[in-house]
């Protein structure tokens, strides 16, 4: 007993009998947070190590605008920019035609491949094919214009499966066009024509989109800050 009271004296603690009186008054027999006899003095608890900092995060890439394609050409791909750079057809006045209902059609062929016929301008033969047929029959949902329109007197089909056929064989790097002088047949002059102006018609488009979007509302005022009147000391 002796040697806990001066355990207690050297920790500075009051550990006289009085104390326990006092803690039995309060109804408190749990021991002394500073200091017990059994456990000795209460050692201070080590700091808990403060967790890593958390990695910023990665800035997200930017998406980037992806090349515009040239006009669509069916599930094949080809368009008559493609037959016009392997030299199968060449644009001109009057060469492309279609008969329908005993009605013979002429309509020019630009640089592009575009197809240009009473005042409008179409970007697939089957656009083309469908705007004729549907001046007799509104009704007309849609039509495969390879197989009834011609340049030349030739059927296109016929010009566009001859083009398959020799890409298919040596490929669009290094095969020889179907016509036969030596060309290679790959993207030339039409085709990127025809992708510019695809692209310019899709800015053209969405600058039109963006123009006519209605302009923001004005910002609300904010209300007056009204100071109260100091009640009078």
């Amino acid at each position: 007993m002796e040697e806990e009271y001066a355990a207690a004296d050297a920790a500075g603690l009051d550990y006289s009998p009085s104390m326990f009186s006092r803690r039995r008054r309060r109804g408190d027999d749990s021991e002394s947070d500073e200091y017990s006899p059994r456990r000795g003095v209460k050692r201070a608890a080590k700091p808990k190590p403060k967790p890593p900092p958390k990695p910023s995060p990665k800035p997200k890439p930017k998406k980037e605008r992806p090349p515009a394609k040239a006009p669509s050409g069916g599930a094949s791909g080809v368009t008559l920019a493609h037959l016009i750079d392997a030299n199968l057809i060449a644009p001109g006045v009057d060469v492309v035609s279609t008969l329908y209902n005993g009605v013979t059609e002429l309509a020019t062929l630009r640089d592009d491949g575009a197809i240009a016929w009473d005042g409008r301008e179409f970007h697939s033969v089957s656009a083309f094919s469908l705007a004729v047929k549907r001046r007799t029959n509104p009704d007309r949902k849609a039509d495969d214009g390879w197989k009834c329109v011609k340049c030349d007197g030739v059927a296109l089909d016929a010009v566009k499966r001859r083009y398959e056929a020799t890409v298919a064989a040596g490929g669009a790097e290094g095969a020889e066009d179907a016509a036969g002088d030596g060309a290679i047949v790959k993207p030339g002059g039409a085709v990127e024509l025809a992708m510019r102006k695809a692209r310019d018609a899709k800015d053209a488009a969405a600058r039109e989109r963006e123009a006519s979007k209605p302009p923001p509302p004005p910002p609300k005022p904010k209300p007056a800050k009204v100071s109260k009147p100091k009640p009078p000391k």
